[in-house]
């Protein structure tokens, strides 16, 4: 009885093997998304591009530490898709808005300072503003931001960020807006 049990593991292995090269020549898909609401995003990676393999959520830096409103709102913000063919990726405006507001968390900022960004963050991103003003608008944050750490002779305080925020928000998008495509 054990011969014919230790002839059949080499034919299961192989079988496996075989089905994840299957897998993989079909495809390997990873799907990153992001919930506005509730701050949070949410990678999967699926083989034979429908079939789930792992899902990893995390809080982001900007979260404000209540249970998530149910149901979750997932927007998709990137999607690779790897292939025998060839890699693919799908961004979207939501994903180029979240890339930019996440890395804010990598600043090295002071406590009340990062609090109140945070504040302002979910502020935005709970407007009714489309996305790609938004968009704009957390560049705009961005740049001035990174610019001011970078650059300034006195720490950057609650009131110049404050600043750098009522003014990404006071000057016209059209000019920027029409740079960008439109579409998810």
């Amino acid at each position: 009885m054990s011969s014919k049990k230790s002839k059949a593991i080499p034919f299961i292995a192989g079988f496996f093997v075989l089905i994840l090269l299957a897998g993989f020549s079909l495809g390997l898909r990873t799907v990153i998304e992001f919930d506005a609401v509730n701050a949070q995003m949410r990678t999967s990676k699926f083989l034979f591009l429908k079939l789930p393999i792992s899902i990893h959520k995390q809080e982001l830096w900007f979260a404000d530490g209540t249970q998530p409103v149910t149901p979750i709102d997932w927007q998709l913000m990137h999607e690779f898709h790897h292939s025998a063919t060839g890699s693919k990726l799908d961004h979207t405006h939501w994903g180029a808005f979240a890339d930019t507001v996440i890395l804010w968390g990598d600043l090295d900022l002071e406590p009340d300072l990062k609090s109140y960004l945070a504040n302002r963050t979910r502020e935005m991103m709970k407007s009714d503003e489309q996305v790609k003003a938004k968009r704009i608008y957390a560049r705009r944050i961005d740049g001035q931001l990174r610019f001011h750490l970078e650059n300034a002779e006195t720490p950057l305080t609650i009131e110049a960020l404050d600043t750098i925020i009522k003014d990404a928000f006071a000057k016209p998008i059209d000019g920027e807006a029409s740079m960008l495509r439109d579409g998810p």
